[in-house]
């Protein structure tokens, strides 16, 4: 069975942007600068992952205090009732002929859910100079931004409008690999030794150990028994019946013998 792997974003090196056009001659960009996800993949294989992305809109940033607090008021993302943006995904296409692949979720804005593809180029996967496996990729797509309910905008006298309703996304992504492997190894390495402590035969199981020692005992007796020997009243015992044993034997032999 393969193991699942937990990527992370590297904060300091991904960014997730955006551009609309400007009275339709021009573009402006922004970001959000507060963000993160959990990203989990069968293996290392990216076209196996879960992706759960949020991003904090009240951290969007355009290079204009005035405009970004009209982009957080509820003319746009109304920050106060709606804390997050969300992407859950939910397909990764096949490879197309230019090596990138269509990644297809659900995104939320504003508390309204539509369906999103992505196009995602993968980058590759290696280690960093501090042993810290890293995987890249770069992450574009387009929505209607009146489609969640930002529908602001200004007539210009010569035609058209102030702002577009396109919205273009763009993400340059370094992901982490975080799975705890150490920790991963630890357990292993704690259930092999329970295994074989498990393995290990029982004092009942082991057999008998046979001592080395010469056995003195026929020499030497304790105490107890050399007491037995040595006593008087014992040795007068031992005579007596010894007496007995010997008539009794003389009897019986002169019995035959008168026979």
């Amino acid at each position: 069975m393969t193991n699942k792997t937990k990527w992370a974003i590297d904060q300091s090196h991904s960014e997730i942007s955006f551009k609309v056009r400007h009275l339709m001659i021009a573009h402006v960009k922004g970001s959000f600068k507060i963000f993160d996800a959990n990203i989990y993949t069968t293996g290392k294989d990216f076209k196996t992952a879960e992706i759960d992305v949020w991003i904090d809109p009240a951290s969007i940033s355009t290079g204009d205090e005035n405009r970004d607090e009209h982009l957080k008021n509820a003319d746009f993302f109304d920050v106060e009732n709606h804390k997050q943006i969300t992407f859950v995904s939910s397909t990764i296409g096949k490879p197309r002929e230019d090596g990138n692949h269509e990644l297809w979720g659900e995104i939320t804005i504003n508390g309204k859910t539509k369906n999103l593809k992505l196009n995602v180029q993968f980058g590759g996967i290696l280690n960093d100079p501090w042993g810290n496996e890293k995987a890249g990729f770069t992450v574009s797509g387009k929505i209607n931004r009146t489609d969640f309910g930002l529908v602001w905008n200004t007539t210009l006298e010569t035609g058209g409008f102030m702002v577009s309703d396109e919205i273009i996304i763009a993400c340059e992504m370094e992901l982490i690999n975080t799975t705890p492997t150490a920790m991963t190894m630890e357990l292993i390495d704690i259930t092999e030794t329970t295994k074989i402590q498990t393995m290990k035969p029982s004092d009942k199981d082991q057999p008998e150990k046979t001592s080395t020692r010469p056995n003195y005992s026929a020499d030497h007796t304790s105490k107890d028994n050399d007491a037995d020997h040595t006593s008087p009243e014992n040795n007068a015992t031992s005579t007596t019946t010894a007496a007995v044993t010997t008539t009794d034997n003389t009897a019986q032999n002169n019995v035959s013998t008168s026979n």
